[in-house]
């Protein structure tokens, strides 16, 4: 069951690699290394598709990303400028610095949402909810749980070997 339960974590930690990289090359106006992202994200599927609960969790984890394409308000605390400004009305993508900032608040609330998903997943739900206020402890801004030893800032680093390693296996070299 353990052994299990760790290769569910590990195969949507998979999955939200692909997504991270999908999406960001995505914006970077790379649409045929954004679509070789999509194409190994299928090759995975056909190895250890995700069971629909599973699908949803990867869906919840790039809801910030819909939220920067398609300027609609989700019913989450307002984490930014870009929220505020779509609370106003207002299309935020016209302004350089608000989307710079979506497109990070994006990345970080994919790697936690998708890291507490995986630890939730290797745990089990009943252990996960018995350790999770005691041992994660919440981030007023997300609303949720943040993982120990984990920073808004840095977060980034956390996941950066993981995607370089992603990004090697769609033939892409990143400086280090």
């Amino acid at each position: 069951m353990a052994e299990e339960s760790g290769r569910n974590a590990a195969v949507f930690l998979a999955f939200a690699l692909g997504a991270y990289v999908y999406e960001n090359e995505t914006l970077r106006g790379r649409p045929e290394m954004a679509e070789l992202a999509g194409v190994r994200m299928g090759d995975l599927d056909r190895l250890w598709p995700l069971p629909e609960d599973q699908v949803e969790l990867l869906s919840e984890a790039r809801a910030e990303y819909r939220t920067l394409h398609h300027c609609e308000r989700r019913p989450a605390p307002i984490a930014n400028g870009f929220h505020m400004a779509i609370t106003r009305g207002e299309d935020p993508r016209q302004d350089e610095d608000l989307v710079g900032m979506q497109v990070v608040w994006a990345a970080q609330y994919l790697f936690h949402t998708a890291t507490l998903s995986a630890i939730e997943l290797a745990l089990g739900a009943d252990r996960y909810a018995a350790l999770r206020d005691d041992m994660i402890p919440s981030d007023p801004v997300l609303g949720m749980p943040v993982p120990h030893g984990i920073k808004l800032d840095k977060d980034v680093d956390l996941w950066m070997p993981c995607v370089r390693r992603w990004l090697e296996c769609l033939g892409i070299r990143v400086a280090r």
